[in-house]
C-alpha cells in the first residue's frame, strides 16, 4: 500500500540578501511558511517566513522573536549565533493550540469587521478587478512520489491533520521523495490577461523526467489560482467557499490571533478561520494575513476542513509591486493521496 505525493509552487521573484533565516518544525523538520518574525524588543518592526520557511535578516538586528499559531513562541539573540552561515535555522516547538476566546463587542467581532473591510476593497487589490491587462512570468516545478501508507494508528481519528504523528509521517514522506522523485516537471512561462476574461499562457522552457509521457505535464495548471477574491478556491477538482467571499462571516468562524508591525509602518492582523459549528458547506480552514494599508490579503494558508482520502494543502503569498498593485509572488501546494494499493 502506497500514498502519492505531489508538491508545485511558483515563485514570481528571488529576493538575494547578505543573511537569510530559515524556520522548521524542531520534531518534524517541516518548513513553516508565514512565520511571525519580530526584530528587537520593540515589537514595531517585523517580517514573516515565504512559503518555503525563509526570511531575511536585516543588518543591526540584535534579537529574533518567533511566533506560530500551533507553536511556543522563540526568542534568539543574533550575538549568540553563528552569523557566516549561509541560511540559519531556527526550531520551533510544537505546542497545544490554546485559541483566544472570541470577544464580542457591540459593533460585532473584530475579525468580521477586517473581512468585511477586505471584501470592500476587493476592486482595489483584486489585479483582475482593477486592471485592463497585465503580464508576468512564473517559473514553477512539480514532483509527483510514491510514499509508505500512513501509519496505521492514525486510522480514522477526525484530528489526525494535527496530531505529531500525522506530521512526522508527512515530514517522513518529504524526505523519502527527496531522495528519488518519480516525476519531476519544470517550466517557465509568461502569461498574459485581457479583461474580462482572456487569458493566453506561453511557455517558454519545459523540462519533464521520470516519465515518458509528457501529458503529466498539463496537470499543473490544475493547482494555479492567481485571484484570492473569488467566491471559491478549487482544490483537486473540488470547489471550496472561499474564507474572502460575499458573506463568508456568516459560514466562518474568525479570530485575530495576532498583529505584526512592518517596516514600512503597516499592521498585519493574522486571522485563524474555519467553518462554523453547525453549517454545512465544503469550508476550508487556515490562517489570513490581511495587511492594514488597503486591506489587502498578503498571505493565505488553506486546506480543507473535512477528513478525506485525500490531504491538500495550499500557501499562497501576495507581494505588493512598485507600481502599488498586490501580485501573487509564491504559490505552494502540497497533495497526498491515501491508501493507495501498489501495483502487484
Amino acid at each position: 500500500m502506497y500514498a502519492i505525493c505531489g508538491t508545485f509552487s511558483v515563485e514570481a521573484q528571488n529576493t538575494n540578501t547578505a543573511i537569510k533565516g530559515r524556520v522548521s518544525d524542531l520534531e518534524t523538520g517541516e518548513l513553516l511558511p508565514f512565520v511571525t518574525v519580530v526584530f528587537d524588543e520593540k515589537r514595531t518592526v517585523g517580517t514573516s517566513t515565504d512559503i518555503n520557511g525563509e526570511f531575511a535578516i536585516p543588518s543591526g538586528v540584535q534579537l529574533l522573536t518567533f511566533s506560530f499559531i500551533g507553536y511556543n513562541m522563540l526568542q534568539v539573540r543574533l550575538d549568540t549565533i553563528n552569523l557566516s552561515q549561509k541560511v540559519i535555522d531556527f526550531k520551533l516547538q510544537s505546542g497545544e493550540v490554546n485559541l483566544q476566546e472570541i470577544v464580542i463587542v457591540p459593533s460585532g467581532n473584530p475579525a468580521n469587521l477586517i473581512i468585511k473591510r477586505v471584501l470592500r476593497n476587493k476592486d482595489i487589490n483584486d489585479p483582475q478587478e482593477r486592471l485592463h491587462s497585465y503580464s508576468y512570468e512564473n517559473y514553477s516545478k512539480t514532483t509527483y512520489d510514491f510514499i509508505p501508507k500512513a501509519p496505521e494508528e492514525i486510522g480514522n481519528d477526525p484530528h489526525k491533520r494535527e496530531s505529531k504523528l500525522w506530521k512526522k509521517f508527512v515530514q517522513r514522506a518529504r524526505q523519502i521523495a527527496d531522495e528519488r522523485h518519480l516525476l519531476v516537471m519544470e517550466s517557465v512561462s509568461r502569461n498574459d490577461f485581457i479583461a474580462p476574461d482572456h487569458r493566453l499562457e506561453t511557455v517558454i522552457a519545459n523540462k519533464v523526467s521520470g516519465f515518458n509521457d509528457p501529458a503529466f505535464a498539463i496537470i499543473p495548471s490544475r493547482f494555479k489560482p492567481f485571484t484570492l477574491y473569488t467566491d471559491f478556491i478549487s482544490l483537486i477538482d473540488k470547489d471550496y467557499v472561499s474564507p474572502i467571499s460575499k458573506g463568508s462571516t456568516k459560514q466562518y468562524a474568525f479570530n485575530i490571533e495576532d498583529t505584526l508591525f512592518t517596516q514600512s509602518g503597516d499592521s498585519v492582523y493574522i486571522l485563524t478561520y474555519e467553518p462554523q459549528r453547525g453549517k454545512n458547506f465544503n469550508g476550508l480552514k487556515g490562517i489570513l494575513y490581511i495587511n492594514s494599508n488597503g486591506y489587502a490579503v498578503e498571505n493565505i494558508i488553506a486546506e480543507p476542513s473535512d477528513e478525506s482520502l485525500v490531504y491538500a494543502r495550499m500557501n499562497q503569498k501576495q507581494q505588493k509591486t512598485e507600481q502599488g498593485y498586490w501580485f501573487p509572488s509564491e504559490i505552494g501546494f502540497e497533495v497526498i493521496f491515501e491508501n493507495i494499493p501498489a501495483k502487484k
